[in-house]
C-alpha cells in the first residue's frame, strides 16, 4: 500500500499501473522545456495551451518546421542586405561620386561659359599683348596706360603696364609698370612688343624696343629711330628683374618678309649670343644645342607647337591674314589696290627654350600665302610692291585658305572706304581647331559687338563649331580696332582682347570641341 501525504490510506496500485507511471514520468523528463520553463503539454505563463509535439507552439497552431525557420531568417538577411545598399547609394548620390545621379548637386555648367573684364579698370587704355601661363590657370596682358593713338606721339611713350589675372577666380592678381624696371637709355622711348610666360610658369618676359628721335633725310624734324631693343625678365609678381638689352645692328636681323630677331640671351648667364642665322624657308624650327634653332625639314605638320617651352614650333603662331595691297604710289594712297593672287600671313612671337635656359626676342614672320588653285601674283608687280622678298608658304589647313577668299569678298567695300580688313587667327596648339576673328566696320566706321564675332572652325572637316560673341552690353571705347585671339596650352580657354572695347573676354570650353 502507498502512503499520502493527507494521511489517508490509498489503494494498491497494480504492476501494470507502476510500469505505466514510471515510463510516463521518464518521458516527461526527457522533454525539452517550454518558453515558460513546464514540461510539454502543460499551459504558459501566459495562459496558452502549448502542444505536446512541438512545445513552443501554441495548441492547435502550424508548427513553424526548421526549413521554414531558416528559409524566413534568409528572406529577413536579404532585407537587410538591400537596405544596406539603398543606403550606400542614396549617400553617394548626395555627394555627387555617381556621375548623372546627384542627391545634391549644382547645376551642369554650361558647354561654353563666358567672362569679360574692363581692361580700363586694370590701367590698360591700349593693350599690346597677352599669354597664358602653361598651366592654363592664369593670364598675363601687356599694355599701356595711354590710348592707342597716342603711343609714341611727340617722342614720348606712353606708360606701360603689365597685369595678372586669376582665370579660376576672376580676380587680378598683381599688375606692375616695366618702365622702371626697363631703366632705358635717356631720352628713349620704349615700345612693348610681346608678352610669354617661362616654360615652369614661374617667371614673365616682356620684349620691348628703344627709339630715340633722330634727323631724316626728306623730312621735316626728327622722327623715332631703333636704336635698340632687348627683353624684362620679372617673376610673376613683377619682382627681381633682370633687363637684357642689345643695340641695333647687333642682332641677328634679316630682310624685311623674313624670319628676323633682335638679339638672344643666356638667361642664366645674362649673356647675349650669336646663334647661326636662322633660315627662313622652312615652316617648323627645334631647338639645338646651345641655343640655335634649326629648320626642321620635311612635310609640315599639323601640330603648331608652342614657342614658350616646346621643343619645336611652327611659324603658325598667332596672326593675321591679309590680301597684299600695293602701296607703291606713296604720293597718292587712294590709288592703293588690292593685288591680285597676293596673300600674306603675318606673326610676331617669341621663343623660350624648354629648360628655360635660352630666349629669342621677337621674330617677325612675313609669308606669301599659296592657295589651291587660285592663280600666281604677277612677277613684276610684286617686284615693284616689294612683296618678292616674302618666302612662300602653303596655307596651313582647308579652313585657313578660305579665310582669304572670305577676304576677297570684301575687297571692294575695302578699297572704297580706304579700310583694308584682316582676319586675325590663332590655331589651338595641336592644330585641329582655330579660332577666327574679323574686323569691320559699318558704313560710317562704328565698330560694334556684332563685328567682334570670334568663329571656331574644324580644320579637318571645315565645320563651324561655335560663333562666340562679346558681351551685348559693351560699348566702343577706344580709339582703334585689333583684337588678339590666345589659346591656353590646354586648349580648354581662349582670350580675346580687343582695342574697340578695351575688353578681355574669356571663353571656357566644358565639352570638348573636336
Amino acid at each position: 500500500m502507498s502512503e499520502d501525504t493527507s494521511g489517508m490510506p490509498q489503494p494498491l496500485e497494480s504492476a501494470e499501473a507502476a510500469r505505466e507511471r514510471r515510463l510516463r514520468a521518464l518521458r516527461e523528463l526527457t522533454r525539452p522545456a517550454t518558453e515558460g520553463g513546464q514540461p510539454g503539454g502543460q499551459t504558459s505563463a501566459a495562459g496558452v495551451e502549448q502542444s505536446r509535439e512541438y512545445p513552443n507552439v501554441a495548441a492547435g497552431a502550424t508548427p513553424l518546421r526548421p526549413q521554414r525557420r531558416r528559409a524566413r531568417a534568409a528572406l529577413w538577411a536579404g532585407a537587410l542586405v538591400a537596405l544596406c545598399v539603398v543606403l550606400i547609394v542614396a549617400g553617394a548620390a548626395y555627394a555627387g561620386l555617381i556621375p548623372g545621379l546627384s542627391l545634391n548637386a549644382k547645376a551642369a555648367p554650361p558647354a561654353i561659359a563666358m567672362t569679360s573684364h574692363d581692361l580700363r579698370g586694370a590701367n590698360i587704355a591700349c593693350f599690346q599683348d597677352n599669354a597664358w601661363s602653361p598651366t592654363g590657370d592664369r593670364l598675363a596682358v601687356l599694355g599701356y596706360q595711354g590710348g592707342c593713338s597716342t603711343i609714341l606721339q611727340g617722342g614720348s611713350s606712353a606708360v606701360g603696364m603689365v597685369v595678372v589675372y586669376d582665370t579660376t577666380t576672376n580676380r587680378i592678381l598683381t599688375q606692375f609698370s616695366p618702365d622702371s624696371l626697363v631703366q632705358p637709355p635717356a631720352n628713349a622711348v620704349l615700345q612693348y612688343q610681346n608678352i610669354l610666360w617661362s616654360p615652369d610658369g614661374q617667371r614673365l618676359a616682356v620684349t620691348f624696343s628703344t627709339l630715340t628721335l633722330e634727323p631724316a633725310p626728306g623730312v621735316n624734324g626728327p622722327v623715332l629711330t631703333p636704336t635698340g631693343g632687348g627683353a624684362l625678365f620679372t617673376d610673376a609678381s613683377g619682382a627681381h628683374p633682370q633687363t637684357l638689352t642689345v643695340s641695333a645692328g647687333q642682332g641677328n636681323g634679316a630682310a624685311a618678309g623674313t624670319l628676323e630677331a633682335s638679339g638672344e640671351w643666356d638667361v642664366t648667364t645674362g649673356k647675349a649670343i650669336t646663334p647661326p642665322t636662322i633660315t627662313t624657308s622652312s615652316v617648323e624650327y627645334r631647338w639645338g644645342a646651345n641655343g640655335a634653332l634649326r629648320p626642321v625639314n620635311g612635310a609640315a605638320p599639323m601640330v603648331v607647337g608652342n614657342p614658350a617651352g616646346g621643343q619645336t614650333f611652327t611659324v603658325w603662331q598667332p596672326g593675321s591674314t591679309q590680301l597684299g595691297i600695293d602701296f607703291s604710289n606713296s604720293n597718292n594712297p587712294s590709288t592703293a589696290h588690292v593685288i591680285s593672287g597676293l596673300y600674306v600671313w603675318n606673326a610676331t612671337f617669341a621663343a623660350w627654350s624648354p629648360d628655360g635656359r635660352y630666349f629669342y626676342t621677337p621674330f617677325s614672320v612675313a609669308r606669301r600665302v599659296t592657295l589651291p588653285n587660285q592663280p600666281a601674283p604677277n612677277a613684276q608687280t610684286l617686284h615693284t610692291s616689294g612683296y618678292d622678298v616674302y618666302p612662300t608658304v602653303a596655307a596651313h589647313d582647308r579652313v585657313f585658305a578660305s579665310l582669304y577668299l572670305t577676304l576677297l569678298q570684301s575687297a571692294n567695300a575695302a578699297n572704297q572706304s580706304g579700310v583694308f580688313p584682316q582676319i586675325d587667327v590663332a590655331w589651338r596648339l595641336d592644330g585641329r581647331v582655330l579660332a577666327a576673328q574679323t574686323f569691320a566696320s559699318d558704313a560710317n566706321g562704328n565698330v560694334t559687338p556684332s563685328f567682334y564675332t570670334v568663329t571656331l572652325y574644324d580644320t579637318v572637316t571645315g565645320r563651324v563649331l561655335a560663333h562666340l560673341s562679346h558681351d551685348a552690353h559693351l560699348a566702343a571705347t577706344a580709339d582703334g580696332a585689333f583684337g588678339l585671339v590666345r589659346w591656353s596650352p590646354d586648349g580648354k580657354h581662349l582670350a580675346l582682347a580687343d582695342s574697340a572695347f578695351n575688353t578681355l573676354t574669356i571663353w571656357t570650353f566644358n565639352k570638348p570641341l573636336a
